[in-house]
């Protein structure tokens, strides 16, 4: 039987997705509210939590991921390079979201297997193609290239 909470936040959400007409699916759409909501502190304008959103098939438990570099959001169209030098402060959000009323083991596990397949730096990311979806890979290629240019770990020729 769901709380009261459980069912006053269900109550908001559908409202909320009854509102948007961009949305078919109210987990897509939860996908987008979720992540605005948590990431109101960072200050990010619409565009920029669309461009975080990478869920959906083979999305490694990763519904969205926001890469900052010393406070500052690095979107998809930014050269790293210019904004991270050696002692920047990396930080990365990865969210998983569910409409559901429970939160799985396997979220966890699934999160775990991703991290360690995209962020073990002697694996090549192209031999995932199969397991995860390329934005997901060249998202992690993205965290990979903040990570080695603050910590100047990977080689930049």
């Amino acid at each position: 039987m769901p709380t009261n909470s459980q069912i006053l936040i269900d109550g908001f959400i559908s409202d909320e997705f009854s509102k948007q007409t961009e949305y078919s699916s109210k987990g897509d759409y939860f996908e987008l509210l979720a992540s605005s909501r948590y990431m109101a502190p960072y200050d990010l304008d619409d565009d920029e939590i669309a461009e975080g959103l990478i869920g959906g098939s083979r999305d490694g438990g990763c519904d969205a991921i926001y890469i900052f570099a010393n406070n500052y959001f690095l979107s998809e169209d930014v050269q790293i390079q210019n904004y991270i030098n050696r002692g920047s402060r990396v930080e990365i959000v990865i969210l998983q979201t569910k409409v559901s009323k429970s939160f799985k083991e396997d979220a966890f596990l699934k999160w775990k297997d991703t991290c360690n397949d995209l962020l073990t730096f002697d694996k090549n990311l192209n031999d995932f193609d199969d397991k995860y979806s390329d934005r997901v890979i060249d998202t992690f290629g993205r965290i990979r290239e903040a990570i080695g240019g603050a910590d100047d770990f990977l080689d930049r020729a």
